[in-house]
């Protein structure tokens, strides 16, 4: 879309040009006849020019500049015309095209954007019509007071820390994901719900490049939030502090 934006005003902006070209080269053209016209002599001795002053409506030398004024001036009013014409025909075309590849753009975003929310809404009916309801009641418990924490993933955010109270969250629910794929896919989904800002945006673009969707495991997971968010100099920048001591 950048692209297509950056070549449409390159292109308005190489018409405006001619137009501003075309537009000197018809002054000058007329300046031009204008001096010649005064350079005639106030007498011309030749036969042509006899004849011609001898014709019906042309008297003096006045009346013969003021005719050539007149030609010029219509002909570069028509010239001027056409290129204004031409360069209006290029900024309707440019803007044209501009405002189809726009509506392109949004057009697939948002099909990208249903096709994710389908993945997702499917993923959680599986779940749900996996999950049979007896063992729901029977090993899942209420939790009052704790809640899945929510990352945002800003550099003064501890990874390690976010998964530690993800875990007890999920402990806390008796929710054994080690155990059942089927547990841990709901667990990773309880995770992703709450992911905030960056994170978020960094795991729908994931999700929607990924030919299966997100990830089927809390380690895969981990593994990739760690490699995107977590600063490879994280031991350095923790060990400074702890000397300063």
């Amino acid at each position: 879309m950048g692209k297509n934006k950056a070549a449409a005003e390159k292109k308005l902006k190489k018409a405006a040009k001619e137009a501003v070209a075309s537009g000197r080269e018809i002054k000058r053209e007329r300046n031009d006849l204008k001096r010649k016209a005064n350079q005639v002599p106030d007498r011309l001795v030749s036969f042509k020019t006899i004849h011609y002053l001898d014709e019906p409506g042309v008297e003096n030398l006045d009346a013969i500049r003021k005719s050539l004024i007149e030609k010029a001036t219509q002909r570069a009013h028509k010239r001027f015309k056409r290129d204004l014409q031409k360069l209006i025909n290029q900024l309707l075309e440019a803007q044209a095209q501009t405002h189809t590849q726009v509506m392109r753009d949004q057009q697939a975003h948002q099909e990208q954007q249903l096709i994710l929310h389908q993945q997702l809404q499917d993923a959680m009916n599986q779940l749900a019509s996996q999950q049979p309801v007896e063992l729901q009641r029977d090993t899942e418990r209420r939790v009052e007071g704790l809640s899945m924490p929510a990352y945002h993933g800003n550099h003064n955010e501890c990874i390690g820390l976010y998964i530690h109270r993800a875990k007890t969250f999920v402990m806390a629910k008796n929710l054994n994901y080690e155990q059942n794929e089927v547990v841990e896919a709901r667990c990773l989904a309880m995770v992703v719900a709450n992911l905030q800002g960056q994170a978020a945006a960094w795991y729908q673009e994931l999700a929607s490049r990924r030919v299966n969707g997100g990830f089927r495991t809390l380690v895969n997971f981990e593994q990739a939030l760690r490699e995107e968010f977590e600063p490879d100099n994280l031991q350095e920048r923790l060990r400074d502090p702890l000397f300063t001591l």
